[in-house]
């Protein structure tokens, strides 16, 4: 039996706004928020019994993972083990998931340089979709 997360999780509250990193592949997810709060067994066979102390959860926001979190985190000032956010912290956290992922211009060009594919006109594109447009 796994007590190393007792203390964290039973800082967690019903309503509390969570977000889990996943280390091995340094994605961020969320939005989750606790259904209730922290506390021991509410599923007594999940992870085999070996991590008991558990809170229960909805998808606040469906949101794709962020990658590359720690940088991103230590960017907007959050160390990677830290436990308990404060209000601004989760804000900016919020709004990151939040945000529009749209590439820059430029971003695009340099990964998808024209030359790729020649049209029956003579003329090069970046893409299939334009030599048939």
């Amino acid at each position: 039996m796994h007590d190393g997360f007792k203390d964290r999780v039973l800082q967690v509250r019903k309503g509390d706004l969570l977000f889990l990193l996943n280390t091995n592949r340094d994605e961020l997810m969320g939005i989750y928020q606790a259904a209730c709060n922290g506390a021991r067994d509410i599923e007594p066979e999940a992870w085999n019994g070996r991590f008991p102390w558990q809170v229960r959860f909805r998808v606040l926001e469906e949101c794709k993972p962020l990658l590359n979190a720690k940088r991103k985190l230590r960017e907007l000032g959050i160390h990677a083990w830290t436990h308990v956010l404060d209000d601004q912290q989760v804000n900016r956290l919020v709004e990151l998931f939040m945000m529009p992922r749209i590439e820059k211009a430029e971003d695009f060009r340099l990964r998808y340089p024209i030359g790729a594919i020649k049209t029956e006109d003579g003329h090069y594109v970046r893409s299939r979709a334009e030599a048939f447009n």
